[in-house]
């Protein structure tokens, strides 16, 4: 999907939900994020958007995440696309 379309359709989607949603692209990059990530992060969209996960999350957290998925052989965070 194009980013324009992704920016377009991504908030009618997501930005009323209670949940938190992200997409990233391939190396972990925020493409788009709903409001309850802005609310939940205390970030702002354009705080967020463009910044690696690692800098948002904290290293510890990302390595914790790397550690759970390989020992549960889940989705690697290399191929995941949410967050």
């Amino acid at each position: 999907m194009p980013t324009e379309q992704l920016n377009y359709w991504f908030p009618l989607l997501t930005d009323n939900s209670p949940f938190l949603f992200a997409v990233l692209d391939p190396d972990h990059n925020y493409l788009v994020v709903n409001n309850r990530y802005c609310e939940v992060s205390g970030l702002e969209r354009e705080e967020l958007v463009g910044r690696n996960d690692k800098d948002i999350l904290g290293q510890a957290f990302y390595d914790s995440l790397s550690l759970i998925t390989s020992e549960h052989s889940m989705v690697s965070l290399s191929k995941a696309k949410w967050c």
